[in-house]
């Protein structure tokens, strides 16, 4: 890996980011340790506003994640340099997840968390038997609910929306894909991908870094890990299951005890006011059109 001409002082950069702020800010202290990273996500900065609020003002640059400077969550008008960063999304390996929100507008937590099948919740509220459900899960209805041509948009969408917060990250992108799925679920990347991303925000920064043999724990497997569905997966020549791994644990469920358990909670549910959230809508009309 190369390293910039020029070294820069000794700096101090607060990150405010989403889950992935503890991978991120252990990737930038690894590859460059004279660089001092806080990282939190929101919940985080704002339980804790009375320190960090006063202290904006001493750190060199602050890193926030774009959606929370859209929705004007943060005050950092102390701030010497904002600068706004993407949230790694990319929902080509789980074209099936999505979010879904009740009648109060609420996000519906199932046995994976906040991450539901489009599949079952279409034929919960089509009123199909809980009995025909998993036979839906098959390559030939992937290719009518269109989840194999996710890749090529979702690839698109992600590095433009890098390159365009000044982090390209085109060259980095076949070596994460080669391995396998570089997605653990919705927002969660993989740590070799998290490392990428710190590399080349560093070297956009004029920060020197130093190539580690080592990646930091992953700590994104302690949440929830979403299959590669096994269709989809030999679809992009990587290994595949239709094993759920469930949050804050280390236990999966197979496909018919995680239809059996997101049934029982959209039981609890009136069909009329469930809803996914605006960035799967089109995508979960494909699915109930096609049932």
């Amino acid at each position: 890996m190369r390293s910039p001409d020029t070294d820069a002082a000794v700096q101090r950069w607060l990150l405010v980011y989403n889950c992935v702020h503890i991978g991120l800010g252990n990737c930038l202290s690894l590859l460059a340790p004279e660089l001092q990273v806080d990282a939190l996500d929101l919940a985080g900065f704002q339980r804790d506003i009375e320190h960090y609020g006063p202290k904006i003002a001493e750190y060199d640059l602050v890193i926030v994640g774009s959606p929370f400077l859209a929705e004007g969550q943060l005050d950092l008008k102390q701030a010497r340099r904002v600068r706004a960063l993407p949230f790694v999304n990319f929902d080509a390996y789980h074209p099936d997840m999505s979010h879904f929100l009740d009648g109060n507008g609420k996000l519906m937590d199932g046995p994976m968390g906040g991450y539901l099948s489009k599949i079952i919740v279409a034929a919960y509220m089509q009123g199909l038997p809980r009995s025909q459900v998993a036979a839906l899960f098959d390559g030939r209805r992937y290719q009518q609910f269109g989840y194999f041509d996710v890749w090529e948009p979702a690839r698109e969408t992600l590095l433009r929306e890098f390159a365009a917060a000044g982090c390209d990250l085109r060259e980095f992108f076949p070596s994460w894909s080669a391995p396998g799925a570089f997605m653990h679920a919705g927002f969660h990347p993989a740590m070799r991908m998290i490392h990428d991303l710190a590399i080349v925000l560093l070297e956009s920064e004029r920060v020197a870094w130093r190539h580690s043999p080592a990646l930091p724990p992953d700590n994104m497997l302690s949440g929830p890990v979403f299959p590669v569905y096994e269709e989809i997966a030999e679809h992009l020549s990587i290994p595949g299951s239709y094993l759920f791994k469930l949050p804050n644990c280390y236990r999966f469920l197979d496909l018919e005890q995680f239809i059996n358990a997101s049934w029982t909670m959209l039981e609890q549910q009136s069909p009329a006011s469930v809803r996914p959230d605006d960035r799967h809508v089109e995508s979960y009309r494909q699915v109930v059109a096609s049932l």
